[in-house]
């Protein structure tokens, strides 16, 4: 929440741009009005593709996704079947209504707090590629079989 303030304030010129300071994982999105064209988020490792999904779900007025999200949690969302262990539903499920590239690498140097974080992060970008997702693919994917990331094969 101490974000706020100077979000706020730098928004303040866009009359285009809505700040939305919330639960990410309990956001109603359908409620958000007018709907969203663009999602940029900082998320934490363990709700970071759920959220960024969800929103791939949820928002089919989305354009443009840009997030700044853990290395592995990028890596994962972008992952080819070439990629091994890192390549699953997660990839399969970003990947069948997005473009997915990693962008950059963010350096744990550039965090101002007082325990920088032990990963390296990485920005990303999904852009629409045409395709939607639901529960059909969800569960060809195996994105609803209840299983933890440490699970999945």
């Amino acid at each position: 929440r101490t974000l706020e303030p100077p979000l706020t304030e730098a928004l303040a010129p866009f009359a285009n741009a809505t700040l939305h300071v919330a639960d990410a994982v309990e956001l109603d999105l359908a409620a958000l009005d007018p709907a969203p064209t663009k999602v940029v988020a900082n998320l934490p490792y363990g709700v970071a593709a759920t959220v960024l999904l969800r929103t791939v779900e949820e928002l089919p007025g989305a354009t443009l996704w840009l997030a700044m999200v853990q290395r592995e949690v990028a890596e994962r969302l972008a992952a080819g079947p070439e990629k091994g262990k890192l390549y699953g539903a997660t990839s399969v499920l970003a990947q069948l209504s997005c473009e997915v590239k990693v962008l950059r690498r963010v350096p744990a140097t550039v965090f101002h707090q007082r325990r920088q974080p032990q990963e390296q992060q990485r920005v990303f970008r999904h852009e629409p590629a045409g395709r939607t997702f639901g529960l059909e693919q969800r569960h060809v994917a195996g994105a609803d079989s209840g299983h933890t990331k440490a699970e999945l094969p």
